[in-house]
Formats: structure tokens, sequence, C-alpha cells
């Protein structure tokens, strides 16, 4: 079970043909970032990988854009 709700209208997922699946989870409580995907971490898929490295190379646009976003919502 996922840590919290997605809108699944706006998700989707892709079957690469190296047998990967690439999935894109639209967060309800967007713009925000998950540590954890899964309720229970220690159970966590052990096949499951986050591009952290992708993450990092991107963090401030993502701290911008979370700053734009709730800046939206406030007015």
């Amino acid at each position: 079970m996922l840590k919290l709700p997605i809108i699944t209208a706006q998700s989707s997922f892709e079957w690469r043909g190296d047998g990967r699946a690439i999935l894109t989870l639209r967060k309800s409580n967007a713009p925000s970032f998950w540590r954890y995907l899964m309720n229970d971490p220690v159970k966590e898929a052990k096949e499951l990988q986050t591009w952290w490295e992708m993450r990092d190379r991107h963090i401030e646009q993502l701290e911008d854009y979370i700053l734009e976003e709730k800046a939206k919502d406030e007015l």
C-alpha cells in the first residue's frame, strides 16, 4: 500500500522491453516529496529504486516548484 493517496486518473505506467516498469504517480498532496512510497519503509519493495541522483541534481528546481505551487494555493 502506498504511503499517501494518488490521483489515479493522472498517474501512468510504462513497461520497458528490458523488464523494467516506469511509474509516474500524481500525488494528491502535490507538490511534495515522499521519502518512502510505502506505509512501512522496512517492507519497501527490494527491487524498487528511486533515482536519487536525478532528484539530487534537480533538488533546487523541486524546492522552487514547491514554493511556487504553495504561493498559488495561497492566492
